[in-house]
């Protein structure tokens, strides 16, 4: 179940650009403003991207996963683990399109948010916002082997320099 939970949480960061954090003052209530128009406007096609993309692309290797592990695992139960699967990448895309207005309050000004809804408007923006978690989507699943690969690694290193320093 771990590797379930890493997916869900990898596939939503890599497909959000409203994560970080920069404590800032209270925003004013013109930039909040500003922050909820632009979320509005990206979440419909951020969370539809997300849903088919990158959950069609991570399950796959969940399911990969989870076949290995146990061999004897039906289509029910599948199918029952992708619907787990989807209600949880759902409840952090919806905590993230929460968290999102406040935290590109941080980073932009009012002025620069309406630049950006105003560009989101143009034909280009459209199909940036349009195809964008797409991009996204293929680019996590392409990092995800060498992802797992560099773990591997890193884990191997780690317990030679351990021993090395008497760690069992």
């Amino acid at each position: 179940m771990k590797i379930i939970r890493t997916a869900v949480v990898a596939a939503a960061l890599a497909l959000t650009g409203i994560a970080g954090a920069n404590a800032q003052g209270n925003p004013s209530p013109e930039l909040m403003q500003a922050a909820n128009d632009l979320v509005a406007l990206q979440a419909d096609s951020f969370t539809s991207s997300l849903r088919s993309g990158v959950t069609a692309q991570t399950w796959q290797l969940i399911e990969s996963e989870l076949r290995n592990r146990y061999p004897k695992i039906d289509a029910a139960t599948l199918a029952e683990l992708r619907q787990e699967y989807e209600r949880v990448q759902t409840d952090i895309i919806a905590g993230m399109i929460r968290e999102a207005p406040l935290t590109y309050a941080r980073y932009f000004t009012a002025e620069e948010l309406r630049g950006m809804i105003n560009f989101y408007k143009t034909p280009l923006g459209a199909k940036m916002a349009n195809l964008m978690p797409r991009v996204m989507s293929e680019l996590t699943a392409q990092g995800w082997p060498q992802s797992q690969l560099m773990q591997q690694q890193l884990m191997q290193r780690f317990d030679i320099l351990l021993r090395s320093r008497g760690y069992e």
